[in-house]
């Protein structure tokens, strides 16, 4: 029930306008529902999940790496999550092996 995916927001974006500059910009990780884009994992550890949730700043700037989902087996209890760089992040997500195909369609008059 999480999609996860990294964003950049330029240097450019983040300093004042009219000046330069050769910083990498922002990185950010997000953890989403993929149902209505609600945050997934207590990323500020308050307890609660908010907007500000949404997303992590990665230290170092440009883009974080791309997240990728695991599955292993530890003494028969199946372990699930997403390795992005050295972070291993674990969302909630439904009982493994009964997963459901969501489509989007447009439909154009």
């Amino acid at each position: 029930g999480t999609v996860f995916f990294g964003t950049n927001i330029p240097e450019s974006q983040l300093s004042a306008p009219g000046t330069c500059s050769a910083g990498l910009g922002e990185a950010r990780l997000y953890a989403l529902s993929y149902l209505d884009a609600s945050s997934t994992i207590d990323f500020n550890a308050t307890g609660t999940l908010t907007t500000s949730d949404r997303y992590q700043k990665r230290e170092g700037g440009g883009y974080p790496p791309t997240p990728v989902p695991v599955a292993v087996q530890i003494d028969g209890k199946t372990y699930e999550g997403a390795i992005t760089g050295t972070q291993v992040l674990s969302p909630p997500s439904s009982v493994l092996e009964k997963r459901y195909r969501v489509y989007w369609n447009l439909e154009l008059d």
